[in-house]
């Protein structure tokens, strides 16, 4: 089925007619998945107010979370999707927690971005994918909540993250998909790599 729908979309590149494929369609996937941040205070943060303060020496550690990871997904073409994305905690390190919200693009390679119409002047079909492939990029802005040995800190910081991911239909509707990221942070406080990993239940809107 996959090979059948590559060939209607690719003779629609190449035949002039009114004939096209329609991919308005929006996917919300929602599941649990494992967080990871490992961060190292920067040294420019600890600069002392006073000449009585004490500085200490910068601190580094992780911050690991089981999260609910949440995305919704708008596709624009055969090949492309662009996302909200976000994760709360929901079992972390103690008073430790990592946050996310943010935009991801996602580009489809060896399949369709999701299920679509094909539109001619006399029919209509809807095909999907079984299995979809994809690879992206990721822009949030993180909250990360860490002790030291002397205090509990905070920070916000940007991630720029890689992700790849399978997604498989098992309905018309209802699918499944696995995700792993791993990420640069830069904050005001911290640097930081960032991972994760999502195991998720995924559903179509229609347009």
């Amino acid at each position: 089925m996959n090979f059948r729908c590559g060939l209607i979309v690719a003779a629609m590149g190449i035949l002039s007619s009114p004939a096209h494929a329609d991919f308005d369609f929006q996917n919300l996937s929602m599941g649990f998945g494992l967080a990871k941040t490992s961060y190292s205070e920067n040294s420019t943060s600890l600069v002392p107010t006073s000449a009585l303060q004490t500085v200490t020496p910068p601190a580094s550690g992780s911050v690991s979370s089981v999260v609910l990871d949440v995305a919704y997904e708008f596709y624009t073409s055969s090949s492309f999707s662009y996302s909200v994305v976000g994760f709360v905690p929901v079992v972390g390190s103690g008073s430790q927690r990592i946050l996310q919200g943010g935009l991801s693009a996602n580009w489809y390679f060896q399949s369709l971005s999701s299920k679509g119409v094909f539109i001619d002047d006399s029919s209509t079909m809807q095909f999907k994918p079984t299995w979809s492939y994809y690879v992206g990029l990721t822009t949030a802005a993180d909250y990360l909540v860490y002790s030291t040995t002397t205090a509990q800190k905070n920070d916000v910081f940007f991630n720029l993250a890689a992700q790849v991911g399978v997604r498989h239909a098992f309905t018309e509707d209802w699918g499944g998909k696995v995700e792993a990221s791993i990420g640069r942070g830069i904050g005001i406080e911290t640097s930081s790599i960032n991972m994760r990993f999502v195991l998720a239940a995924t559903y179509y809107f229609d347009h």
